[in-house]
């Protein structure tokens, strides 16, 4: 557990100094979500519209932020010189991707806060699953260019947290919880074995 919060805290480091990348993740929810509400302020329906809205452009950030997961690592070395010395790479794999959700969805949950309080919870859980399976995808990159696989694998796994997530019904959170616990460590078991498979 003290190496994962290490690892955790050296990712943050990493993250936090790339922040043209973050600033342009945030800008883009921020104007994607300004347009929403000047197109439809007049329609009904705009509360269920707005969730959606937040919904997309959240995926939108995360898809961004996490295109390329792992792809430095891997081609600088680093990943190979943690898989080797480390005993469970899966720690490793696991900091990355909550640091991933920290730095690029965090930001995005305080604002959502403001805008949709009653809504928080569930973006919250929505967020952190939809960054495990991007995260997952982005790794893919490690392979090669696998654009078409990446969406042919990502969006099965994103549509029903986003038709969860939208939901008014009251067990919406307690699905979004449990396809966390159940898909997590499946996802980061997956994205552990793709880094194992492109250093063989």
């Amino acid at each position: 557990m003290q190496i994962f919060f290490i690892l955790l805290r050296h990712e943050l480091k990493i993250n936090l100094r790339q922040i043209s990348k973050i600033l342009a993740s945030f800008l883009f929810f921020i104007i994607f979500l300004s347009s929403f509400y000047l197109l439809t302020s007049d329609q009904q329906n705009q509360g269920i519209s707005s969730i959606v809205a937040i919904l997309f452009s959240l995926i939108s950030c995360l898809i961004f932020s996490t295109s390329e997961f792992l792809k430095k690592d891997f081609d600088s070395g680093a990943a190979e010189q943690i898989l080797l010395s480390c005993d469970n790479y899966e720690v490793f794999v696991s900091a990355k991707v909550l640091a991933s959700w920290l730095v690029c969805a965090a930001p995005i949950i305080i604002i959502l806060s403001i805008i949709q309080p009653g809504f928080v919870w569930n973006a919250i859980l929505a967020s952190f699953l939809i960054n495990l399976i991007c995260c997952f995808c982005g790794s893919l990159s490690i392979l090669g260019n696998n654009a078409p696989m990446i969406a042919v694998v990502a969006f099965p796994l994103i549509i029903p947290s986003l038709l969860i997530c939208a939901s008014e019904s009251d067990s919406s959170s307690n699905l979004l919880a449990l396809l966390n616990i159940f898909l997590g460590p499946i996802l980061v078991f997956a994205t552990t074995k793709i880094v194992k498979i492109a250093h063989e």
